[in-house]
């Protein structure tokens, strides 16, 4: 959340305050019922300084399955807050740069003005799904969309069905659409829930190298190979317990 001292979002504070609402109670029953690795990471007045840090950081780098920005925006830029109040306007590119390389990032939510551009640009780098405005999106639809969105998902709706009821949701209030829309690289990239993460113990690893699929899927009692690793499943857990010791400090 980037807020503007010199043109100030009022609305900012609200939204963040029914985001926070919505998904620590979704982290909270993650960690509960299912033992997932769900948290829940907020910058209020975000600089790019400490985004970058929350990005890079050993802590949440290969853990990040959605990210929200709230704040000013525009066709190619993304405001940040500084030290001097006086923001910074960053070049949406480079925040993609680093996006694009997170490899548990399924969800980029740009909810400022004109962002729709940059979500084309993040899709066509192989981000799986961005939610973005192609209009000057006004402070109040803004939270409310947001708002309307996250307890969705916190009530374990698709992402679309958390979108699709957001929108009406906004065009309810407003009486007309306010062009708001979800960009996806595939179809079927909005089709998970927050529990199919919380509940796959794969979710945020690597993905596998790009192999070609064999001639037979069926190994009956012989090995697998690594060539064979894309016809593999099963055993989740034991993988996950494997890839942690492997990585582990």
């Amino acid at each position: 959340f980037a807020n503007d001292s010199s043109a100030p979002l009022p609305a900012l504070a609200e939204e963040l305050r029914q985001i926070r609402a919505a998904l620590e109670g979704a982290a909270d029953r993650g960690l509960d019922e299912l033992g997932g690795p769900c948290e829940l990471v907020i910058e209020p007045n975000a600089t790019l300084q400490s985004v970058f840090d929350v990005l890079q950081s050993r802590r949440y780098r290969d853990r990040i399955a959605i990210l929200h920005f709230s704040g000013h925006a525009g066709l190619d830029f993304l405001q940040f807050e500084t030290s001097d109040g006086d923001g910074l306007t960053a070049d949406a590119r480079a925040l993609g740069d680093v996006l694009v390389h997170q490899p548990a990032l399924r969800l980029v939510v740009l909810n400022g003005c004109m962002t729709a551009d940059q979500a084309e640009a993040l899709v066509a780098e192989r981000m799986q799904a961005v939610i973005a405005s192609d209009l000057e999106l006004a402070d109040r639809v803004g939270s409310l969309f947001a708002g309307s969105f996250y307890r969705g998902l916190a009530e374990d709706l698709t992402v679309r069905e958390a979108f699709q009821a957001a929108a009406a949701f906004v065009r309810g209030k407003e009486g007309h659409d306010w062009g708001i829309r979800l960009h996806l690289r595939l179809p079927e990239l909005a089709e998970w829930r927050l529990s199919d993460l919380t509940q796959d113990p794969l979710w945020n690893l690597p993905p596998l190298p790009l192999l070609r699929l064999p001639k037979e899927p069926y190994r009956y009692l012989q090995w697998f190979h690594y060539e064979d690793a894309p016809i593999f499943f099963g055993r989740g857990r034991e993988i996950r317990a494997l890839y942690d010791l492997l990585t582990a400090p």
